[in-house]
């Protein structure tokens, strides 16, 4: 044992820390680390506890206000710097830190100042200030400087098409739409901004061509098939509406309207337990939705059961109180379970909203009297009456 730590010494001596001497080491480790794995593994394993990690909850309205506060100290810093020496770049971060905080007006002095002719974007810098200042004709007016120098760039005449759309010029929007289109055949974007502007003009014959033209080229994606079966059940094509509808479930599963739709095709084309299911599934599944609340609660009203018709109702309720159908349901049920009261304030509500219910309310009020409900009879006059006025 002597001889061999002798003889490593001299190694040691001759070589440094050579490879070889490095090799060795790196050998005489693993045999020790082997040890001492093997001495731990002959001991009976010891549990130990775990804990479980905590979690740290993420104040996200303190980390804007923060983020704000940063931001408009970067904001004064960058300012100082501008105006004791005024260089482009200096500039150029200074008009970005107030686009991200909505200073518009102040981005937009400086990037006019920015300009420049054989630049595109510094026009589209600019351009995109006023968008943000909803300065809709100063962009289309910008964009107008550029495009006869870049004639073939399609997002010029893509963001000029979502300019129009923004003042309702739909055809000017659309004859830039189909410009992009023409340069830039799989602008997605485009088509989408197309197919608003026919939602818009309700235009669903069109609407549905931007439709199948998107599941064309880009295949089969579920937003597009949720556009179709909205699209296609309103046009009262029940059968490409099944098929679509049917797809989009398929596909988005978790949007409430697809759902709704395939439920009121079949209610459309006469399969009355087969809506009935689908329109309670989802109401059920999606208490958040209003739409599937009151498509719901028609379909239990129109089955006369008024139970289940109201809870649908009063679902709708919360979740939109705007909601005037709702509102109406809300109180045709309750006034056929008896529930007077509750029905006379939906009237009321109602009312306020939309006076063609005074004929209706009046019929309420003279269906009590022949009941020889008096009092209620006095009631839903006097809030008939308040109604006119």
């Amino acid at each position: 044992m002597r001889n061999v730590k002798h003889l490593s010494l001299v190694i040691l001596f001759f070589l440094g820390n050579s490879p070889i001497l490095l090799s060795a080491e790196n050998e005489q480790a693993k045999t020790d680390s082997a040890k001492v794995v093997n001495k731990t593994r002959s001991k009976a394993p010891t549990k130990t506890k775990q804990t479980k990690p905590k979690i740290v909850k993420v104040d996200k309205e303190k980390l804007a206000k923060r983020a704000e506060l940063i931001r408009k100290k970067n904001i004064s810093i960058l300012k100082k710097k501008v105006a004791k020496t005024p260089s482009k770049e200096l500039k150029q971060k200074l008009a970005l830190y107030l686009m991200k905080d909505q200073q518009y007006k102040d981005a937009i002095e400086i990037y006019r100042d920015l300009l420049d002719p054989n630049d595109l974007k510094s026009y589209l810098n600019l351009a995109e200030a006023y968008r943000g200042n909803k300065a809709w004709l100063d962009e289309i007016r910008v964009l107008n400087q550029v495009i006869p120098k870049w004639p073939n760039y399609a997002n010029l005449y893509f963001l000029q098409a979502n300019a129009f759309k923004e003042i309702d010029k739909l055809d000017d929007a659309t004859i830039k739409y189909r410009k992009t289109l023409s340069l830039q055949p799989k602008f997605e974007d485009a088509y989408w901004g197309l197919y608003e502007i026919f939602k818009l003009k309700k235009n669903n014959y069109e609407g549905r061509i931007i439709l199948q033209d998107m599941i064309r080229i880009f295949g089969e994606k579920a937003e597009y098939y949720t556009e179709l079966c909205q699209n296609y059940t309103e046009d009262s094509y029940f059968e490409e509406a099944l098929a679509a509808c049917q797809v989009a479930v398929r596909l988005s599963p978790k949007i409430a309207k697809n759902h709704v739709y395939l439920g009121l095709t079949q209610q459309y084309k006469g399969n009355n337990v087969q809506a009935e299911k689908i329109l309670s599934y989802a109401a059920r599944q999606f208490p958040g939705s209003s739409f599937a609340q009151e498509s719901a609660g028609k379909v239990m009203q129109e089955k006369e059961n008024y139970e289940v018709a109201a809870k649908f109702y009063r679902q709708c309720i919360r979740t939109d109180k705007s909601k005037v159908n709702c509102w109406k349901g809300y109180a045709q049920t309750n006034f056929q379970l008896g529930k007077y009261k509750e029905s006379l304030k939906a009237y009321k509500i109602v009312c306020e909203k939309d006076r063609t219910v005074l004929t209706e309310f009046k019929k309420q009020a003279a269906i009590l009297r022949i009941n020889g409900k008096s009092d209620w009879y006095d009631k839903y006059t006097e809030a008939v009456t308040s109604c006119y006025y």
